[in-house]
C-alpha cells in the first residue's frame, strides 16, 4: 500500500504539509528540584522523561513530547504523572474569577504565552475552563518516574538546561481564549512547594474553522488501512526572521493535530542550508524548539551542493525558477508513520502539447514549453 501526495507549488496558496517519529537524546544533566531564583526564568521545553521501575537516574535521558491533558484524561488517579506522587480528584472551581490561586495561576500561564510562545496575545484573553489537581506525596514508591527538560537564560546570556521535578502542589489545567487572534490556549500550570509557579505545558489551536474551500491550510484524510492523515501546506515569507518564527508556529500548531503520519509541505523559500529548514527536518533548534519531522527528498536522494551548477542537478535536484533551477526551496516533510518509497522532482520537461515550442525562452514567455509556474514540483510516494 502506498500513498503519493503531488506538490505543485504554483497551486499553492497560504497554509500547512506532511510526517516520523524520532527521539532526541540528551546528555546527562543536573537535575534541580529546589529553586533558586533565575536570571530569565525558568522555561519549560515540552519534553518530559517517565522511567521504567528502577527511577530515572538509571537509564540515559531520552525526552519525549507527552499531552498532559491526555493523561488527565486517561489517568485521572495515579503515580504515573510524578514520582512518588498521587494525582487525587479533580476540583472544580466555582467562579474562576474570584478564585486567587486559579487567577494566579492564569496569570503565569500569561506570561509565559508572552514569554515563549512566539504567539499573539490580546489584552482581552480570558480564562474560560480551568480543573485543579492536587499532588498528595506517597513517598518513594520506585513504580515510576516523570521527569521535565526545562532551560534558563544564565547571567553570561547562555542557556542552561536542565532536568526537574514536581513533589507535590497543585496542577492548574487551563483553557484560555483570546477573540481578537481567533486562538484557544490549553496550559498546565503548576503550584510546588517553593510557592513558584511552572508552565508544564502549552498549546494553542484556533478557535474555529477559517480555512474554506479555496484556501485551506490543513486537511484531514481518512486513508484505508492506513487511518488519518494530516495534511499542511504553506507558502513562507520572503523575510527570513518572519519565517523563522512561522516556522516554530508551524510546527507548534502540527502538534496539536492527531494523525497517524503528518505532512508539511509548500514553497518554504529557505535552501536546505537555512536554520529554518535544518529545525524543520529535525537537524537544528530553533527558538528554544526542536522537530522530529524528516525531509522527504533526503530520504531517497543526496543533497546537491548549494547553487550548484552541475547540469544533472539543475536539472534533477532544484525546484526554482521553473526554468533554469538554482536552489531547492520547495519541500515535503513529514513525521509519523510511514517511510518514502519514491521522490522525484516534476516539471523539468515539456509536456506533449509543448514539447516542440521554443527552448530558449523564459517562463513568463507566452510560447514557454515549461509549466505555468516559477516552481517545479515534488512528488512523494509513502508506504
Amino acid at each position: 500500500m502506498a500513498i503519493r501526495t503531488l506538490l505543485l507549488v504554483a497551486a499553492l496558496a497560504a497554509g500547512l504539509v506532511d510526517v516520523v517519529a524520532a527521539q532526541h537524546p540528551f546528555d546527562d544533566l543536573p537535575r534541580w528540584d529546589f529553586w533558586p531564583p533565575l536570571v530569565g526564568g525558568a522555561r519549560f521545553t515540552g519534553r518530559y522523561l517517565s522511567s521504567e521501575p528502577g527511577g530515572i537516574h538509571l537509564k540515559r535521558q531520552s525526552f519525549e513530547p507527552i499531552d498532559l491533558f491526555q493523561l488527565q484524561v486517561d489517568k485521572p488517579s495515579t503515580n504515573a504523572l510524578l514520582y512518588g506522587n498521587v494525582l487525587l480528584d479533580p476540583i472544580f472551581p466555582a467562579d474562576l474569577t474570584t478564585d486567587s490561586a486559579v487567577q494566579a495561576a492564569f496569570q503565569a500561564a500569561v506570561k509565559s504565552i508572552k514569554t515563549h510562545a512566539n504567539v499573539h496575545v490580546s489584552p482581552e484573553i480570558k480564562l474560560v475552563q480551568a480543573t485543579v489537581f492536587p499532588l498528595k506525596v506517597t513517598g518513594d514508591n520506585g513504580e515510576s518516574e516523570m521527569s521535565i527538560l526545562q532551560d534558563s537564560t544564565g547571567v553570561d546570556g547562555r542557556m542552561y538546561r536542565f532536568t526537574s521535578h514536581v513533589t507535590f502542589g497543585f496542577n492548574f489545567y487551563l483553557t484560555l481564549e483570546d477573540a481578537k487572534f481567533n486562538l484557544r490556549h490549553r496550559a498546565v500550570v503548576a503550584l510546588d512547594r517553593e510557592a513558584e509557579h511552572n508552565v508544564f505545558q502549552h498549546t494553542f489551536s484556533p478557535l474555529e474553522e477559517v480555512a474554506d474551500e479555496e484556501t485551506d491550510e490543513a486537511v484531514k484524510c481518512d486513508y484505508p488501512h492506513w487511518g488519518e492523515i494530516d495534511v499542511y501546506v504553506t507558502h513562507l515569507s520572503l523575510s527570513e526572521q518572519s519565517r523563522e518564527q512561522t516556522k516554530v508556529e508551524i510546527w507548534e500548531y502540527m502538534r496539536q493535530g492527531k494523525g497517524k503520519t503528518q505532512v508539511l509541505l509548500g514553497d518554504l523559500n529557505s535552501e536546505p542550508q537555512s536554520l529554518g529548514i535544518r529545525f524543520l527536518s529535525g537537524k537544528a533548534e530553533l527558538l528554544g524548539q526542536t522537530t522530529d519531522m524528516k525531509d522527504a527528498w533526503l530520504e531517497v536522494h543526496e543533497e546537491a551542493e548549494p547553487r550548484s551548477t552541475d547540469p544533472d542537478d539543475r536539472q534533477h535536484k532544484f525546484t526554482f525558477p521553473s526554468d533554469n533551477p538554482s536552489k531547492r526551496i520547495d519541500f515535503v516533510l513529514y513525521r509519523g508513520e510511514g517511510q518514502v518509497k519514491e521522490c522525484e522532482i516534476i516539471g523539468q520537461d515539456p509536456t506533449e502539447d509543448t514539447k516542440d515550442f521554443p527552448d530558449d525562452v523564459g517562463m513568463l514567455h507566452a510560447s514557454s514549453p515549461v509549466y505555468a509556474s516559477d516552481h517545479r514540483g515534488v512528488v512523494v510516494e509513502f508506504e
